[in-house]
């Protein structure tokens, strides 16, 4: 995955947490309730736009990761 891509998705990322109110990394789980954040502010969401939000938050984070461990690794290669 190049570096465009990385982007790319972390545009959408933001974008979709933008539309939906917030993201699951800030938000939470409470009593079969679960909630996005966005600046201190709570949304109300199905429990599947959660996990949407959990999953994408963590392969676009854990993408970002793994290419930089990869460029870092390519460095060393030369």
């Amino acid at each position: 995955m190049g570096p465009f891509a990385l982007l790319l998705n972390l545009f959408v990322f933001v974008a979709v947490a933008f539309v939906l109110g917030g993201d699951a990394v800030n938000g939470r789980r409470a009593g079969g309730v679960h909630y996005l954040s966005r600046g201190g502010v709570e949304t109300e969401v199905a429990p599947a736009v959660w996990w949407y939000s959990q999953i994408h938050a963590t392969v676009t984070f854990g993408s970002f990761a793994l290419y930089l461990v990869y460029r870092l690794w390519r460095r060393t290669r030369r």
